[in-house]
């Protein structure tokens, strides 16, 4: 028996050399074919996106009683292979008719080269479909090579949202018509992954509170309440999620979870906080258990 199996382990293995002797000087085997898909997937999501963004920061400024915002954001990138041509995406309003994020657009700095918005010779809109949100492409050709920078100003109305409140309305169940992906110029792609600091300002009597997806740390500058909200690790721009809302709108409760601290903040009725605290507490042992040690950076915010 054992002679057999033997043999047929020779047999097997001169059938693959001569399998191999046969082929054509210069054809590719067929393990070649998973590298040539990847090799055609990294040019198609170079040629939509073309950058890769190292840090991403944005500061806010927002008018409550007007519901309108003003945003500086700075991103920092390089260019993929391939690609002379940045873009970046922006549609804080996704039911706005066409070219309204465009008029939204103050000032665009690239590289210290000041662009106009309005110029389709400096800014073009490039959609891939109707559905797609807009992004816009720079029309100077840039060097791979190195570091560039990207500042953009804008003034915007805040999304659909309960008055007084701001907060990205990202909602991937309404379809794309209604979902809002990009409140800042960024790159929206859930593989573009980059560290986000965002200072929110808040301009009004009122008293406020935010949370977000990382640290978020008030900071002392009267008359205008401030915080800074950071990442602390890098992630795509559809995961950053923050939100500033009126401190008598809601309550807040604070916990722990072992190591990890939370906080809830809600304008539901107390069964409905209960609820929600007893699915936090089920759910980070269980993000512990299957995925690895579960650390946020300072608490971890949750809305209600």
């Amino acid at each position: 028996m054992q002679a057999r199996e033997t043999v047929g382990q020779v047999s097997a293995a001169l059938a693959a050399v001569c399998l191999v002797a046969i082929l054509p000087a210069g054809s590719a085997s067929a393990g070649d074919e998973p590298l040539r898909r990847s090799e055609a997937l990294e040019a198609k999501l170079a040629d939509a996106y073309r950058v890769d963004l190292s840090s991403v920061r944005v500061r806010y400024d927002y008018w409550p009683r007007r519901e309108r915002v003003r945003g500086v954001a700075e991103l920092r990138f390089t260019m993929r292979a391939g690609q002379r041509r940045a873009l970046f995406h922006f549609n804080p309003i996704r039911d706005l008719g066409p070219g309204r994020e465009r008029r939204m657009l103050r000032t665009l700095v690239l590289d210290g080269v000041r662009l106009n918005p309005s110029d389709h010779q400096d800014l073009r809109l490039v959609r891939t479909r109707p559905s797609a949100e807009p992004a816009y492409e720079l029309r100077r050709r840039l060097h791979r090579d190195r570091s560039h920078t990207l500042r953009v100003t804008w003034t915007s109305p805040i999304p659909n949202a309960p008055r007084g409140w701001l907060y990205p309305k990202f909602d991937d169940t309404e379809g794309p018509n209604s979902e809002t992906e990009t409140l800042w110029p960024t790159v929206s792609s859930p593989e573009e992954l980059a560290r986000h600091r965002i200072r929110i300002r808040v301009h009004g009597q009122q008293r406020y509170t935010v949370l977000g997806s990382g640290r978020v740390k008030p900071l002392q500058q009267p008359p205008v309440q401030t915080w800074q909200l950071d990442t602390g690790r890098q992630i795509s721009t559809s995961n950053v999620f923050f939100a500033a809302v009126p401190v008598a709108d809601v309550r807040t409760r604070l916990f722990e979870v072992g190591d990890t601290t939370v906080r809830i903040v809600s304008d539901r009725p107390p069964l409905v906080i209960r609820r929600g605290k007893a699915v936090v507490r089920r759910t980070i042992p269980q993000l512990v258990d299957e995925l690895r040690p579960w650390r946020q950076p300072g608490d971890a915010g949750v809305p209600g």
